[in-house]
């Protein structure tokens, strides 16, 4: 049988889905059809799948450079903007609220789970956890420019291995939820 044009079934991939995620992620069977699917696609197909492997990797580990740059540019911007105008208290109590919600959206993770949260908040997860991941690495940056500007804390380099840190644990968290909630394909 020749599968190079396959059409994937909508309805019993959506099926599958929905009993995948009702069971722990370390106990979960592939998709329905899905090895067959790559079996019969032939080899060039899974090297292909094999070669995305590697760049989702690459991805990954780039992220810890890509943010320590970022993280010391943006120190420097925020201290530049602080020198000139007095709204440290914003971007503190902002910035702190941030890091709050991200505490809490690990501890609700580690307790329910993704699926359960995005079911439990109708759907406003995601959107909310996208927020956080986008907002968190900044407002670790403000806490550290506003509280410890004259400590080694504030120093450009420390706020860029800190920082580098946090988006490294908050990609591995997005990358996580992500595969939960919409499944690896």
């Amino acid at each position: 049988m020749q599968c190079e044009h396959l059409t994937p079934n909508p309805s019993v991939n959506r099926i599958a889905r929905k009993l995948r995620l009702r069971v722990p992620s370390a106990l979960r069977a592939p998709a329905a059809g899905y090895l067959q699917r790559w079996a019969d696609l032939g080899e060039g197909r899974a090297k292909q799948a094999t070669a995305g492997g590697w760049v989702e990797l690459f991805g990954i580990v780039l992220v810890v450079p890509a943010a320590f740059v970022a993280s010391v540019i943006y120190s420097r911007v925020v201290r530049f903007v602080l020198n000139r105008w007095p709204l440290s208290g914003v971007a503190l109590w902002g910035s702190v609220a941030v890091l709050a919600f991200l505490v809490v959206e690990w501890a609700a993770l580690a307790l329910v789970g993704p699926v359960q949260l995005q079911r439990a908040t109708g759907g406003a997860f995601f959107p909310l956890h996208l927020a956080v991941f986008f907002l968190s690495t900044p407002a670790l940056a403000n806490v550290l420019v506003v509280k410890h500007r004259e400590t080694w804390l504030g120093s450009w380099f420390a706020i860029g291995v800190i920082c580098a840190a946090l988006a490294l644990v908050v990609v591995l968290t997005q990358y996580g939820i992500s595969e939960a909630l919409y499944g690896v394909d």
